[in-house]
């Protein structure tokens, strides 16, 4: 009697093999069209949420003594609470809100690249964070830190692709005037759209790709500067996410991604080595917005450990100093 085959560990077949495996599912396309099933492919997973805490801990260093308006309280309320505004208003206050003097960043309206057989298949538009001095993120001499998208910003760019990447309509159909279009027309559309919109938009497709990007834009940077690290190198790539709909929280999503999994990009027809990294998990961090004048350091925090360690460092060192004298 025969046996029927077992199915193939998806986990030791390469992109190019899984891709004619699932013909059906049309799965080489951009990240924007990317869904739950790409996820799945590529073996990421979202971890459950864990809450930031909304206070600085006892013993931690309080933000340094720069003068009120660094807070930015003003700003975050408004960023927070900002109502009808667009995601580009939103993307400028958080770049205000991360530039400004006490930060540890340098922010940029970068955009990354999403590469496949070592080539771009999409600039990813979004802001860009560097861990150092602003001349030297212009001259890429440090590696991109983190990202921030808003949720907004990839619906409509969605709308965009699915609408034939045409925005002339796009105007009309977000305000409600439709008469151009037929009724099939229209539910065509909307099936397009139904079937690409994540149903949790806290798990979307396309933040793995940004991860992704991010990792990438990462190791590029490694390979220029440090090349023999780059085989047994993995990248900590951070993205800070903000949904309109949400006013209380932010989202931080963080994953470790090695080179050996970058490699199934890079040569998509080779399938992974014994030894690699074929999956990753995504950590995911709920900030609450509240108390305001505490949500910048504590994003600060929460991205860069090590933020605050010299403030309070040096007023131990004082400490010491004044107990022995």
């Amino acid at each position: 009697m025969h046996c029927p085959e077992p199915p193939p560990d998806e986990s030791k077949l390469s992109i190019s093999h899984l891709a004619r495996l699932y013909c059906r599912e049309r799965l080489l396309v951009e990240p924007f069209l990317w869904t739950s099933r790409h996820v799945e492919l590529l073996q990421f997973t979202f971890e459950p949420p864990t809450i930031a805490p909304s206070l600085l801990q006892p013993g931690e260093a309080q933000p340094t003594g720069l003068p009120q308006k660094y807070a930015c309280v003003d700003l975050v309320r408004n960023f927070v609470r900002g109502g009808n505004v667009g995601p580009t208003w939103r993307e400028s206050a958080i770049f205000t809100l991360m530039d400004r003097p006490g930060s540890p960043f340098v922010a940029l309206a970068d955009n990354l690249t999403f590469n496949f057989k070592h080539c771009c298949v999409r600039t990813l538009e979004c802001l860009t964070l560097y861990h150092g001095d602003l001349e030297a993120a212009k001259r890429r001499r440090i590696p991109p830190f983190a990202i921030f998208f808003d949720r907004e910003h990839v619906e409509y760019k969605r709308l965009q692709f699915v609408n034939g990447g045409s925005t002339r309509t796009l105007k009309g159909w977000r305000h409600g005037r439709r008469k151009r279009q037929t009724p099939q027309t229209l539910a065509l559309f909307n099936a397009k759209l139904k079937k690409l919109t994540p149903p949790n938009p806290l798990h979307d497709p396309y933040t793995v790709a940004v991860l992704i990007s991010l990792a990438q834009a990462q190791r590029y940077h490694l390979r220029v500067m440090e090349p023999e690290k780059d085989a047994d190198a993995v990248f900590l790539a951070q993205v800070l996410f903000l949904d309109p709909s949400d006013t209380n929280h932010l989202h931080l999503f963080a994953t470790d991604i090695s080179s050996s999994f970058l490699d199934k990009l890079d040569f998509p027809t080779v399938p992974p080595s014994d030894f690699a990294q074929t999956s990753a998990s995504i950590r995911h961090t709920v900030v609450p917005c509240e108390p305001f004048e505490t949500l910048r350091h504590r994003i600060f925090k929460l991205l860069l450990p090590s933020f605050g360690m010299q403030e309070q460092n040096s007023k131990d060192q004082q400490i010491n100093k004044s107990d022995h004298s």
